[in-house]
């Protein structure tokens, strides 16, 4: 708690605008739909066939949704406080806000997990190494460039942690079991392969 209160005093208009653009209120977007918008665009600049387009996106699906299954089991088992409950009651800052307001939810694990899902499908197509451009929010909260997908991935997880909701080991542990789950239940090749799970969270930029 004491790290995400800290963070919070350090943030600039770009984390903040970071921050917003995951928030996904405006327009009506939310984290799978906003990930979905994100492939659909890959699938559009890369002119990606019918069949190979329709594999892809069931297996996003797939996972991403499982993922959220998992996150939201793992959450009602650990009932784990948001950090605001932390920092107002037990640091001594009652006035004190997150940069947006905290989810209705237990906080342990992150839904994170969900785009981690999917960035390892993807890579699996695509490679470590495919640009990206998130202009999901462009119109409210500009464009964001990669360049590669596990890029993305950390402004994912930077943003969560920035939005003063999250403790960072709820994201590191949504994104590890996020991988976790695909690496057991997604087709990420030709056949039921196991996916060597890998940190992703060691080079998070918050």
């Amino acid at each position: 708690a004491h790290e995400v209160y800290q963070r919070s005093l350090q943030l600039s208009a770009d984390d903040i605008r970071l921050v917003n653009s995951w928030r996904d209120f405006t327009p009506n977007y939310n984290q799978p739909s906003h990930t979905l918008k994100l492939v659909t665009d890959i699938f559009a600049a890369d002119q990606l066939n019918l069949e190979d387009a329709s594999v892809l996106y069931a297996k996003l699906n797939m996972a991403m949704f499982d993922a959220i299954v998992a996150a939201s089991k793992a959450k009602f088992h650990y009932s784990l406080l948001r950090p605001i409950t932390y920092i107002r009651n037990s640091m001594g800052y009652p006035a004190w806000n997150p940069t947006i307001i905290a989810p209705p939810l237990p906080s342990y694990v992150g839904f994170q997990g969900l785009q981690a899902s999917a960035v390892t499908i993807l890579e699996k197509y695509f490679g470590t190494n495919y640009a990206v451009i998130d202009s999901t929010q462009h119109s409210f909260h500009g464009s964001w460039s990669y360049s590669s997908l596990n890029g993305w991935l950390q402004d994912v997880a930077k943003g969560a942690f920035d939005s003063g909701n999250e403790f960072r080991f709820n994201i590191d542990a949504g994104f590890a079991q996020g991988e976790r789950r695909c690496s057991r239940g997604c087709w990420t090749g030709d056949t039921r392969s196991i996916v060597p799970a890998r940190s992703r969270c060691s080079s998070m930029r918050c």
